[in-house]
């Protein structure tokens, strides 16, 4: 992605930083993928969400989340103008992935404190995974098979879930793409997805300890149903630090999937009449 000629000083300065300094010596300056255009289709029996993909780099995605992040002012502006494909600054297109129990329970997971650039030790549902050029480079489009591989890969980097298990806990049809979102705090696009699984809690987890994970990002993992989401909504105002900024967008979307608006919005009032109620959110994290 080419630096535009008004940043390319500030971008000069960054590379002459030591965060810069260190992802090139560690050579860890790896290819990104961000989404530089997209659109929907309004056909009720054809439904797709059209996403064109560019590449780009780690350098380039952390020179321009910090421009994001510091630039307060114009953040209003940044965003529409990406609504409105005015202009498209570089972003990594991200898979926010929750997995639904068969007894309708979200999976939530701790952040390791380890990943300290997304909000460590806060609680998320359930994970996220940049996408890589392997979820793709066969040439097949972004289409259902193609987001198939891309959960696989995730699942089996963060939980140690090899595709025979896989198949077994999940199948496509069971796999549904719920938004296409921006995130307003560093401009990443993410892809949010429910996979429905075959199996409890309990199984999940015993099926996490039968293989080694190739790149685990969290420190807990606990149960939340569904129909209590209502009351960690309620939550927000004193809790909001506890949980991933985009993990209270995902229980929502998710309970709108599962249970309606109207049911959300009664459960929601009857949760508000409750402040006190705490007993449902995560406080203490187990290491």
């Amino acid at each position: 992605y080419p630096i535009p000629d008004s940043m390319e000083v500030a971008y000069a300065q960054y590379l002459s930083t030591d965060a810069a300094k260190k992802i090139i010596q560690k050579k860890n300056n790896c290819t990104r993928w961000m989404v530089s255009e997209f659109g929907t289709n309004f056909n009720k029996t054809n439904q797709k969400v059209y996403i064109s993909l560019r590449k780009t780099d780690w350098l380039t995605l952390q020179f321009f989340w910090k421009s994001f992040q510091d630039d307060k002012t114009n953040r209003p502006k940044i965003i529409y103008d990406l609504y409105s494909m005015q202009e498209v600054l570089p972003n990594s297109f991200c898979l926010h992935l929750v997995l639904v129990t068969k007894n309708d329970e979200v999976i939530v997971t701790a952040i390791s404190k380890n990943k300290s650039n997304d909000y460590p030790m806060t609680w998320a549902a359930t994970i996220g995974e940049q996408i890589e050029d392997t979820d793709f480079n066969d040439g097949s489009e972004i289409n259902s098979g193609f987001l198939y591989k891309w959960i696989k890969r995730a699942l089996k980097e963060e939980f140690g879930i090899i595709d025979k298990q896989f198949e077994a806990i999940t199948s496509p049809e069971n796999i549904r793409v719920l938004s296409l979102n921006v995130e307003g705090d560093n401009y990443n696009i993410s892809l949010l997805t429910v996979v429905h699984m075959n199996e409890s809690f309990t199984e999940f987890v015993e099926e996490t300890r039968k293989h080694s994970e190739v790149d685990k990002e969290y420190v807990d993992i606990k149960a939340l149903r569904i129909k209590d989401i209502p009351l960690v909504m309620a939550q927000y105002s004193n809790k909001r630090d506890r949980m991933h900024p985009s993990t209270y967008l995902r229980l929502l979307m998710c309970y709108l999937h599962r249970f309606g608006i109207n049911s959300f919005v009664s459960n929601f009032d009857r949760a508000n009449n409750n402040p006190n109620d705490t007993t449902l959110f995560y406080d203490k994290i187990q290491t």
